[in-house]
């Protein structure tokens, strides 16, 4: 089940709040303010099966595509949004300032067609989170 998915426009970087059923939780604005003038667009899927949640987070920034999978474990609603959170700024400040993380997977493509290619990342997100989810269960 897909509980989340946003999109941050290219060069309008605003965050929307992340929606857990009932829970709601906003992102800080911040991490991003340093780095508007770059082109930029965030996908983030996340997938929670059982006590697995698997963050699927695609930064493009300028034509760099970069995917990032976190896989992380939890027992309760209240956890699975902090981390989720946390993944999310910290994601995309690392990848935004270009410094090397140490993720589960990161794949790095260039980038053409802008409208297709946010059509494809953000199902072949939701489909790696799937995948992930039910694999680590």
């Amino acid at each position: 089940m897909i509980l989340v998915l946003y999109l941050i426009s290219l060069k309008h970087i605003k965050l929307s709040s992340v929606y857990f059923s009932t829970c709601v939780s906003d992102i800080p604005v911040a991490v991003v303010e340093e780095v508007e003038e770059q082109e930029q667009l965030v996908v983030v899927v996340v997938v929670v099966v059982e006590e697995v949640v698997v963050v699927v987070v695609v930064v493009v920034v300028e034509e760099v595509v970069v995917v990032v999978v976190v896989v992380v474990v939890v027992e309760e609603v209240v956890v699975v949004v902090v981390v989720v959170v946390v993944v999310v700024v910290v994601v995309v400040v690392v990848v935004v300032v270009v410094v090397v993380v140490v993720v589960v997977v990161v794949e790095v493509v260039v980038v053409q067609e802008e409208e297709l290619v946010v059509v494809v990342i953000v199902v072949v997100a939701a489909v790696t989170a799937a995948v992930v989810a039910e694999a680590v269960v």
